[in-house]
């Protein structure tokens, strides 16, 4: 996981800190979904926010590697909604932005980006039949701009590269799903994963999933900790069993994630390794019946995968950013888009300023150097809704 531009402003909330929840054991194995006790919120004093612009959305971080940041989503363009590609030059900087409508003008949006080097960086996003692939634009010096499409598989309408992670220029993968028409005139979904070598994409085969453990899988995102050791996430429309890809560096392969609450609709959406022994997987699960979701979230080692406890009252991890001691991510309860941390075995909601009808909806999150940055729409009306990155100092 799960955008816009604005002329900078500066808000400064202060706020005291409330009182600690009892700390549940770091690491400490559970059913997914289990709960901790309930995240204490704190309203941090440090938040600034930057207005980026009116509408459109941000749906990815990721720093520069020289103080800035990228962005990918979609915003406003002549014709509509248009994907738009986002950046930010050093910590104080405005924020700029390049849009690339579609030839049809049907919605579309960036979903993910990586930095390649300082400086550098590709974005992915939709599938675009008029550009016979999947839409990719990159920067290099500042400006950023369309590249060649990377292909998708062959009977492709509809789809998405949903998230990119590269080591280097000439090194990267980029993970999301092909939907082909089906002769009951749905759609057949299935996992798509592409290299980047520096000079062209390559689709990689992915094994079958059996039918019985999961169908209409989409890969969500994507880690690489090594040219030979790649993590992508999974979501199944239509299976009972939450599944992971990893990469070895010869091929892909299935991995099964321990779960025992049979359901449907279930999405492990972020990833984030520190180590190959220090992985995180962070998702939700959905009831169609009912409605009720309930957060997933595992921790791997090194030799296996376990799921880990969760606090009360979170329906949905979505992003997940490493932080010092453990991670960020942002949340979902209810209507609320929001944003917790986990460190030293503790749970602490970071409560974005409110200032108009309705608390900032936190869309993507990036940490680098001690700042915490979110991407949020903020209501400023409830017929005006303000793109902003609000950014606050992270204590070890």
């Amino acid at each position: 996981m799960h955008v816009l531009v604005r002329r900078s402003a500066a808000l400064a909330v202060v706020a005291a800190l409330a009182a600690v929840p009892p700390a549940f054991a770091a690491g400490s194995p559970g059913s997914p979904g289990g709960s901790a006790p309930a995240a204490a919120p704190v309203a941090s004093s440090g938040w600034t926010a930057t207005e980026i612009r009116p509408g459109g959305m941000i749906l990815d971080l990721a720093g520069d590697g020289l103080g800035g940041m990228f962005g990918a989503g979609y915003g406003p363009d002549r014709f509509g909604d248009a994907p738009t590609a986002f950046g930010r030059s050093g910590a104080g900087g405005a924020w700029q932005q390049t849009a690339f409508p579609t030839a049809s003008g049907d919605w579309s949006s960036l979903v993910g980006v990586a930095a390649l080097s300082p400086g550098r960086a590709l974005a992915v996003g939709g599938y675009d039949a008029d550009l016979g692939g999947y839409l990719v634009v990159g920067t290099g010096d500042g400006k950023w701009q369309q590249l060649r499409a990377a292909p998708a598989p062959p009977g492709t309408e509809l789809g998405s590269l949903n998230s990119i992670d590269a080591l280097g220029p000439a090194d990267a993968w980029a993970v999301g799903e092909s939907n082909v028409p089906s002769p009951n005139g749905t759609y057949d979904t299935a996992p798509v994963a592409e290299h980047w070598d520096g000079s062209a994409w390559t689709i990689a085969p992915l094994p079958q999933l059996d039918p019985e453990i999961a169908v209409g899988v989409q890969l969500t995102d994507v880690e690489m900790i090594a040219t030979d050791d790649v993590w992508a996430s999974g979501a199944t429309f239509d299976g009972q069993q939450p599944v992971l890809a990893h990469y070895d560096g010869t091929g892909w392969e299935w991995v099964l994630l321990p779960y025992d609450d049979k359901r449907t609709r279930l999405l492990v959406n972020s990833l984030e390794a520190r180590a190959a022994d220090d992985v995180w997987a962070a998702g939700w699960q959905f009831d169609a019946e009912t409605g009720a979701a309930r957060p997933l979230l595992y921790h791997y080692d090194g030799r296996s995968w376990s799921p880990q406890s969760t606090p009360a009252g979170v329906q949905r991890l979505t992003d997940l950013t490493l932080t010092p001691g453990g991670f960020a991510a942002t949340t979902r309860e209810g209507g609320t888009y929001g944003v917790i941390r986990y460190a030293g075995g503790v749970w602490t909601r970071l409560v974005l300023p409110q200032t108009g009808p309705a608390a900032p909806q936190a869309t993507a999150l990036e940490y680098v150097d001690g700042t915490l940055s979110v991407a949020a729409r903020r209501p400023d009306t409830p017929e005006h809704v303000m793109t902003v990155e609000y950014r606050t100092q992270l204590n070890p």
